[in-house]
């Protein structure tokens, strides 16, 4: 179990590392073409197309890494209300299980969207890249967070990562 738990774990931590690199060069290319813009009066016609898209793909590789050390968006008017441990619990392993069932709903889908992509050739509007390869980026992200709460879940016995199972 323990080696399970420490693999998903530095998978996730992979997956962040990735996503920082892609933010980095998101920004840079963002920042780069900003100046170019403003002081040689020239922009790089994919420089935005490029940012955009590293930034979309980053952001749906940090969700799963998000999920796994409870860092991800969440209202936590009921887990401030419930001052029972156990229950506490039950009620954080009911918010997984509602965002595994809305996760395998987006794979589903967004398999749906891969297969359409690919079979009607769609591309970006400047690079001209397969749209299929940014639509996998959501679907792996989202196949992650189904990963995530069943490590959480399963492996850490509804408990949160950073607490002893």
């Amino acid at each position: 179990m323990k080696v399970c738990r420490d693999t998903v774990t530095k998978l996730m931590d992979i997956l962040f590392a990735v996503a920082a690199v892609f933010y980095g060069l998101g920004t840079l290319m963002a920042v780069v073409n900003a100046v170019c813009r403003k002081f040689l009066d020239v922009g790089i016609a994919w420089g935005d197309e490029l940012t955009t898209y590293l930034i979309v793909c980053a952001f749906f590789l940090t969700l799963p890494y998000l999920e796994l050390h409870n860092g991800a968006l969440c209202i936590g008017l009921l887990d401030n209300l419930v001052k029972n441990e156990v229950a506490a619990r039950v009620l954080y392993v009911i918010r997984g299980l509602l965002v595994v069932v809305l996760s395998v709903i987006v794979v589903r889908y967004g398999l749906v969207a891969i297969d359409s992509a690919i079979a009607s050739d769609l591309r970006t509007f400047t690079l001209r890249w397969p749209k299929a390869i940014f639509y996998t980026f959501a679907v792996a992200g989202f196949a992650l967070n189904i990963v995530a709460w069943a490590t959480i879940i399963l492996l850490n016995k509804g408990g949160k990562m950073n607490e002893p199972s």
